[in-house]
């Protein structure tokens, strides 16, 4: 599938393009011992040309950040 430019798109294309996305995630792992698991984000406001991006990297189970 190609992502297009989101700059081009409207929110309601956007919105429809994430629906489509979404039947590509798998929540299904072949892998036998999880040890590592980590989080992202990222945010904008739409009055500026700022991003703020974050990511987490914990420990599994014990969810201590690494």
């Amino acid at each position: 599938m190609l992502i297009p430019n989101y700059n081009g798109i409207s929110k309601a294309e956007a919105t429809q393009l994430q629906y489509q996305m979404r039947t590509g995630i798998s929540l299904q792992t072949s892998i036998d011992k999880i040890t590592t698991i980590a989080g992202a984000d990222i945010s904008h406001n739409k009055n500026s040309d700022i991003v703020y991006a974050g990511i987490v990297v914990l420990s599994y189970p014990q969810m201590v950040v690494q």
